[in-house]
């Protein structure tokens, strides 16, 4: 790589990198760093002027086959979707005109006039085979469980939904393109794959209207693995880097460095069987005594966010309604007084708290709860194990209390927490409350309002925090500093160099 002046840019932590053998490989080497730890080290950084993104060559950027973290942030910036969520995991229409709900179990959407990038109109067909496309991927399936089918009716795609969901167009966000044989799939997003000069760069897509960006060409960079991507970092040979934290700690930063609220629920759940948290004004009080603003801030350094419900605290549907998120201990109290529960008698029991251990943000996460559950005279035991071992313990009931975490689709479907055989539905009774009153939601028959009661008084599980990631920027490069989950580089016409 030819690099001939020195910026100061710094980035935070290290990607998840899956590098895996991809179906179609982009043409051409890229710029490589594949480079030793000293030869990097003595290598000047990137030119400012120059934008350089990270993406492994040993994936692929096929949206029905990308697998590594690094290149499904890239897609965004090559194909479209019918719609795109915003910071309020709102969903704003990209392709799709209109849609509208014609039963509780059918959806059609209209496509605007669109092009690929060789000038192609994108239509309602391309639309049906990027949907099964994505039903297979690993990238869109779990966003699209609810979803039967797509089929062309006329100038619309129709959807066929398995069960009511009142906020699906927020998971059609899945790639939309054309196939190509040995050849990356068409899309009709801001930027284009091209080769230039050895090196592969992604330009601006002619065939996109009202976009003139500053940043008309974006270098990419083969990073091999995490160690090479954090020493790229450091001396600036990628302009802008994203991670997820998912291993539970921040590395230390001396440059810009933005949060990006995820959809990743941090919460705590309850084994119904326990005859103790069987007592519905008991699950009441520990609801009570949690300070989620003091955990998003001590266990999660600030990098989350409190959340009163189960609901992400920024999703447009909770507009208006108030986010408790302190502890109010004298009602506690009250309740627990009103079950029976003397201070005599919360000495007489000790509550099992099991934990990962692997993961730092959820070990401070449990630490926390069972100090101020011990306040009010609630012992605690924290259990910490290795994931392994806390994952059987889960699967064989063997705890009190758990923290969890889950990553919720953008239509905020909560089944995989609340629905038997769910995923993450580990200690859910299906004659809780909440549980029962979820389909009743989905179904219409209940507003958000009467379904958040029924979180508050009979809950399953309890909300924590929704967890952040963090994007690392050239401290030579200006861009919003509103980042969103759904697209990493929203509103990317603003962005430019400040050098």
């Amino acid at each position: 790589m030819n690099i001939t002046r020195t910026v100061a840019l710094v980035f935070c932590a290290l990607f998840l990198l899956l590098s895996v053998t991809a179906c179609y490989q982009i043409p051409g080497a890229g710029e490589s760093t594949t480079q030793s730890t000293d030869t990097a080290n003595s290598t000047a950084a990137a030119t400012p002027q120059r934008f350089y993104l990270p993406y492994s060559q040993g994936d692929t950027l096929d949206p029905a086959k990308c697998k590594s973290l690094m290149n499904r942030q890239v897609l965004p910036l090559l194909y479209e979707s019918l719609y795109r969520v915003d910071g309020s995991y709102k969903p704003v229409p990209c392709l799709a005109a209109q849609s509208n709900q014609e039963t509780a179990l059918t959806l059609a959407v209209d496509i605007r006039n669109t092009a690929f990038s060789d000038g192609s109109a994108v239509t309602p067909a391309d639309v049906v085979a990027s949907f099964q496309s994505a039903k297979k991927s690993a990238l869109y399936a779990q966003k699209l469980t609810r979803v039967k089918s797509a089929a062309v009716r006329g100038s619309s795609i129709v959807f066929q939904l398995t069960e009511p969901d009142p906020y699906l167009t927020a998971s059609l966000d899945f790639a939309i393109f054309r196939a190509r044989k040995d050849q990356l799939p068409l899309g009709s997003g801001r930027y284009v794959v091209q080769e230039k000069k050895n090196s592969t760069v992604l330009t601006k897509n002619p065939a996109y209207a009202d976009f003139n960006p500053a940043l008309k060409e974006l270098t990419l960079v083969d990073i091999t693995d995490s160690s090479t991507l954090l020493n790229c970092m450091n001396i600036g040979t990628v302009s802008y880097a994203y991670h997820e934290l998912g291993g539970g700690t921040v590395p230390r930063v001396n440059g810009a460095k933005l949060d990006v609220p995820m959809n990743n629920l941090i919460y705590l759940g309850m084994r119904s069987g326990n005859a103790i948290l069987a007592e519905k004004k008991l699950r009441q009080a520990l609801n009570l005594l949690l300070d989620r603003a003091t955990i998003a801030e001590h266990a999660f350094q600030n990098h989350a966010l409190p959340a009163a419900n189960l609901f992400h605290p920024n999703w447009y549907g909770l507009s208006g309604m108030a986010n408790h998120t302190k502890a109010n201990t004298q009602a506690a109290e009250k309740l627990l007084k009103e079950c029976g529960m003397t201070a005599q008698k919360r000495k007489s029991f000790v509550l099992t708290l099991l934990v990962n251990k692997d993961n730092a943000f959820q070990l401070q996460t449990a630490q926390t709860v069972a100090s101020q559950f011990y306040a009010a005279g609630i012992q605690v035991n924290v259990d910490a194990k290795k994931a392994k071992d806390y994952r059987g313990a889960l699967e064989a009931g063997k705890y009190d209390l758990y923290i969890g975490e889950i990553r919720l689709t953008p239509n905020m479907n909560l089944n995989p927490l609340l629905k038997k055989g769910g995923a993450a539905a580990f200690g859910v009774s299906q004659q809780n409350a909440m549980a029962a009153a979820y389909p009743k939601f989905c179904a219409g028959e209940l507003d958000l309002a009467a379904f958040l009661k029924s979180y508050a008084d009979d809950p399953a599980l309890l909300s924590l925090c929704y967890r952040n990631a963090l994007c690392a920027v050239s401290t030579a490069l200006s861009c919003p500093a509103q980042l969103q989950e759904g697209d990493i580089f929203a509103q990317m016409e603003q962005w430019k160099f400040t050098e």
